[in-house]
């Protein structure tokens, strides 16, 4: 990477406290333990952590040149040898200059968002379009204002996709990474309640994700799934060419139907236009598979062969804590989906376990799902109450939001002798463990401030 001090300067509308503007830069950093020599260090403000704390440490690890705060840099001219630049806002900086960067290549931008399926998903259009094109994706899940800028510094000129997974917890976030990307396709992979406390209502989600429908270029394409009401509903307002998929008869891209379903996978026929492809994906969950349909809608669009995407969703392995399938105790398979939680995916997962088990006993220890909003307790009872309809012989959790979920199955007559609110994630799996015998299934989720991995961590401790 070489970018000009001019540049960064002019592309953030910032103020040249120090330096020379013919100077160049030769990467992008915001935190010093990743710096390099030669880089820009762009230092970052949020609730529990000051970057401008560290620019005597940046430049002493070799930085050329600082972007932050006007007034907080400007204390740092004439002690630092640094090219020193002043901002109104060093976050929005930093995605001013990741959109210069992006704009000075000749890639295709595909951004993706939603409620469900997000990474997943882009894992798979990343591998798919690999087949055909040369690409860059997200690193796991850097999806937000700092993820997003730091992936789009890593475009070369190599590069001829960019696969952009996008996330948000606010209204306007969304609208702001595709000011940045500047993406020529837009997916949404669905709408559910998530992020609620942020967005207020299914309505807020609705206009939150759809922002990034509305920052696609006018050239651009959106893939809309016909499955999802509200999806369908957000692409009919915006005048881009849409690709369509889903099990609706109306879709370009159909899923047909599912043809089997076992600890293997998934085999399901799709409909490409008028042609019919059958399709195995090694992964769980009828949830997986919408993702594979919307995966392969783009890849197919961009003139991916059938044959390649057969042969890439064959290979597909789950993300790491997502639909991951192992064994413990012997003969107990354990389905790990605990990376992230919202009622929609819960309820897929449980439902998943259900439809999969055979032989012996479902049990599920679930954690909490934050963001929720003042409506929480009632999400997570419903869940509760899913899990004693579904037919788990077990259900374990924890917390205050926890109880609410034990109340919800209790309600629904789940017995009261497997029910079990733990004090911590130690004793939910000490109790479980002792539930267990082999041919059992386990579900274990909850959101990413649950630490339901800890929960696994310490059944695998058991078995030792």
């Amino acid at each position: 990477m070489k970018l000009k001090v001019a540049e960064i300067i002019e592309s953030t509308r910032g103020t040249l406290i120090h330096g020379n503007t013919d100077d160049n830069v030769s990467g992008i950093c915001t935190d010093t333990r990743d710096l390099v020599p030669g880089s820009l260090f762009v230092a970052l403000e949020g609730e529990n952590f000051d970057g401008h704390n560290f620019i005597v440490d940046a430049v002493k690890k070799g930085a050329k040149a600082i972007v932050g705060d006007k007034e907080k840099v400007l204390k740092y001219a004439g002690s630092v040898s640094a090219i020193l630049i002043g901002v109104d806002d060093s976050i929005f900086a930093l995605g001013d200059i990741a959109h210069h960067w992006r704009v000075k290549h000749n890639v295709r931008v595909i951004a993706l968002t939603g409620s469900n399926g997000k990474t997943s998903t882009k894992e798979m259009i990343a591998r798919l379009l690999g087949k055909k094109y040369r690409v860059l994706k997200n690193v796991m899940n850097l999806n937000n204002l700092i993820g997003v800028p730091l992936t789009l510094f890593n475009l070369t000129d190599e590069h001829e996709i960019a696969v952009i997974e996008m996330g948000m917890n606010r209204p306007g976030e969304i609208r702001r990474l595709a000011e940045i990307a500047e993406p020529d396709c837009g997916l949404i992979t669905n709408i559910q309640p998530a992020h609620l406390e942020g967005l207020g209502s299914i309505e807020g989600i609705q206009n939150a994700k759809g922002e990034l429908f509305d920052g696609v270029k006018e050239s651009g394409i959106l893939f809309v799934n016909l499955d999802d009401p509200r999806v369908t509903e957000l692409a009919k307002k915006f005048n881009r060419r849409k690709v369509t998929f889903g099990r609706s008869p109306e879709a370009e891209v159909r899923l047909i139907e599912i043809l089997t379903q076992s600890i293997e996978g998934t085999l399901f026929r799709v409909r490409f236009g008028t042609r019919d492809f059958d399709l195995f994906l090694p992964v769980l969950g009828k949830h997986q598979v919408a993702n594979a349909l919307a995966a392969a809608t783009v890849a197919w669009e961009l003139g991916v062969p059938l044959e390649d995407i057969k042969e890439v969703l064959f290979s597909h392995r789950p993300v790491r804590q997502r639909m991951e399938v192992r064994k413990i105790k012997g003969e107990v398979f354990l389905l790990n989906d605990s990376y992230n939680a919202n009622p929609a995916s819960v309820v897929a997962a449980l439902e998943t376990v259900a439809e999969i088990e055979k032989y012996g006993r479902c049990f599920a220890a679930l954690g909490a799902m934050l963001e929720l909003g003042p409506e929480s307790a009632k999400y997570h009872r419903q869940v509760g109450s899913k899990v004693a309809e579904l037919g788990y012989q077990g259900l374990l959790s924890l917390g205050d939001l926890g109880k609410e979920i034990i109340e919800g199955a209790r309600g629904a007559g789940m017995p009261e002798e497997y029910l079990f609110l733990g004090k911590d994630h130690a004793e939910v799996a000490g109790k479980l463990s002792r539930w267990l015998q082999p041919g059992d299934w386990v579900l274990v989720k909850g959101s990413r401030g649950s630490r339901m991995e800890l929960v696994i961590e310490n059944l695998v401790e058991n078995e030792r």
